[in-house]
């Protein structure tokens, strides 16, 4: 059995702590999943296997952001980022939509990139309208150039509630896209200095 990303978010928890009964082996993907299962979920810790993900991607570190964004009709001139994530309520899309309002009070030619499918899709393209973001947040839904469009971002921004080893930081990290996060799951430990940053509040001040 294999638990990733947020283990609250793969369905009734007390499914789940049944079926674990009958592994031989809990992997998890990062440090904060592991000690999910063992604290929460009570499962033995001789029965959890760390085994952290891994990306690929390296190639495009040296690729033009401009030529990217060129080539997928991206906004060429001015700051761009994005998040990529599952349209669920656990990534919080909420609060990057309020930190990019933020951002576009301090650079008024930021755009930003939603990249992602999933249930909220509508409510998020409402919310959108609402803030008056149309012409400032583009709702790309899935993709299946993420890297390509990770390494056309000047930051990638991470906004969930919870989350284990974020594929999407691993990502950008891989090709050398900047990441800002909230600090949630193991993200801490990822970022470096050199890297981007990670905050310890959840307002959108904090992530500009």
């Amino acid at each position: 059995t294999t638990l990733t990303d947020d283990p609250t978010d793969n369905g009734p928890i007390s499914l789940r702590t049944q079926s674990l009964r009958f592994a031989h082996r809990i992997i998890g993907n990062s440090a904060p999943v592991v000690e999910y299962c063992s604290q929460t979920l009570g499962v033995e810790k001789d029965r959890t296997i760390l085994l952290p993900n891994a990306i690929g991607g390296v190639e495009l570190r040296g690729t033009s952001r401009r030529q990217l964004r060129m080539a997928k009709n991206l906004p060429v001139e001015g700051p761009l980022f994005g998040i990529v994530a599952r349209l669920v309520p656990v990534k919080d899309h909420s609060l990057f939509l309020q930190t990019c309002l933020a951002m576009k009070k301090l650079m008024p030619n930021a755009r930003a990139l939603i990249i992602g499918d999933g249930p909220l899709m509508e409510q998020l393209g409402n919310e959108i309208s609402d803030l008056g973001l149309q012409a400032d947040v583009l709702l790309l839904g899935h993709s299946n150039d993420t890297l390509e469009l990770i390494r056309a971002l000047d930051a990638l921004v991470l906004t969930s509630r919870s989350e284990g080893s974020p594929n999407a930081v691993l990502e950008a990290l891989t090709v050398g896209t900047p990441v800002v996060s909230v600090d949630v799951g193991d993200v801490a430990s990822l970022v470096g200095r050199d890297d981007g940053k990670v905050v310890t509040g959840r307002a959108p001040e904090d992530l500009v």
